[in-house]
């Protein structure tokens, strides 16, 4: 993937959707113009989610890590400010982003959400 320049630009974004990303952390992300990233919910010190931001592909290296593939549907919660998240302030926006990457999986049949957790507790 990271070769693919099959992938929507920065210019095709729309504030507040959701989309199917390939990214490093997640497979769905909510765009954020003004961080030029997509919000993610990211598993990495506990089984609990977190609210995180992976940049968009076109925002170049070393934090350039998302393509978008496709739109998926409009958040309809609240943004955090992420500015000043905090856990409580994500748990709703971290629950809907890992039922919608449950829904709409990167390979037909795959349980991603499931295997970040797994790779989680192997480490």
């Amino acid at each position: 993937m990271q070769s693919s320049t099959d992938y929507l630009p920065i210019s095709a974004m729309q504030e507040g959707m959701a989309y199917a990303i390939c990214a490093c952390n997640a497979y769905v992300g909510v765009w954020l113009p003004a961080r030029k990233g997509f919000l993610i919910s990211r598993y990495k010190f506990s089984a609990t989610p977190y609210l995180f931001v992976e940049y968009h592909w076109d925002t170049g290296e070393p934090y350039g890590t998302a393509k978008p593939l496709r739109a998926i549907e409009s958040c309809p919660l609240p943004i955090v400010d992420m500015d000043r998240p905090t856990r409580e302030d994500g748990g709703a926006l971290c629950a809907w982003l890992d039922a919608l990457e449950t829904a709409h999986p990167p390979i037909l049949g795959w349980e991603s959400v499931a295997e970040r957790l797994h790779d989680l507790r192997r480490t």
